[in-house]
């Protein structure tokens, strides 16, 4: 494996984490990202593994991007039995190993690795997670929900919005063909429409806006932005995979 970045002070660390708080039953795994270290993200994960009593540590890695090829390669044959990889890695590893479930493909980025037999499984994880966080303040059910912006993310969250069953689903885009290419997979019992945005205007009717894109947009009505609320969607990212992860 590479050699890892380590930025902590203090206490004798391997590969980012004080092995103090490593036992030899300890369930290993990692939060992966060009300054993962300094995001201390790895905490969201770790307190949750402390509510739930699991023997089991999340430890933050530094990888560089040119190092990240030789670092996949060998993580499955190490200690570490998951990972989890920030928003700079997400395209890159499925670039890379070209597998994963259903969403994954659909997606065409992974954000989470669980590692059975030295196996790689892929996964996504932050589409049911920007789902729960949703509905956590609002009732999406017989709704009309304008999506904007076709990203991989808001891929990810419609492929779990869909088994709610919302009224209509509207996908917004200043490419229209982007949006064309992903309705495809709203079925049949959900109206669906397709607009595109000029300059960042767009007249909207619906019930609920959820905002992929890097530009704040403010409607009139229920506004989501998900890059403004992106650090309580990891912690829901950490809640679903604690548990997971914990058993």
């Amino acid at each position: 494996m590479p050699k890892m970045q380590n930025r902590r002070r203090g206490g004798k660390i391997t590969l980012g984490y004080p092995v103090d708080k490593i036992g030899i039953n300890t369930k290993l795994y990692s939060l992966i990202g060009t300054n993962a270290i300094e995001h201390k993200y790895d905490k969201l994960f770790n307190d949750k593994f402390k509510d739930l009593d699991a023997d089991c540590k999340m430890m933050p890695l530094n990888i560089r991007e040119d190092d990240i090829g030789f670092f996949l390669h060998g993580l499955k044959d190490s200690k570490i039995q998951g990972a989890f990889f920030e928003k700079e890695y997400w395209s890159t590893i499925y670039n890379l190993l070209q597998e994963g479930d259903e969403e994954v493909k659909f997606c065409a980025i992974c954000d989470t690795i669980d590692i059975v037999n030295n196996q790689y499984k892929i996964h996504l994880t932050q589409g049911r997670a920007i789902l729960q966080y949703i509905q956590s303040i609002l009732d999406i059910k017989e709704k009309t929900i304008c999506i904007i912006g076709t990203t991989p993310s808001s891929k990810s969250f419609l492929f779990h919005l869909i088994n709610e069953l919302p009224t209509k689903i509207i996908l917004v885009d200043d490419i229209v063909e982007n949006c064309i290419n992903t309705i495809s997979i709203i079925p049949n019992n959900i109206d669906k429409d397709v607009l595109r945005m000029q300059n960042n205007n767009i007249d909207i009717t619906s019930d609920i806006v959820i905002n992929f894109t890097e530009n704040k947009i403010d409607t009139n009505n229920n506004t989501i932005n998900i890059e403004d609320n992106w650090h309580t969607i990891l912690d829901y990212i950490a809640t679903i995979k604690s548990n997971q992860w914990s058993k």
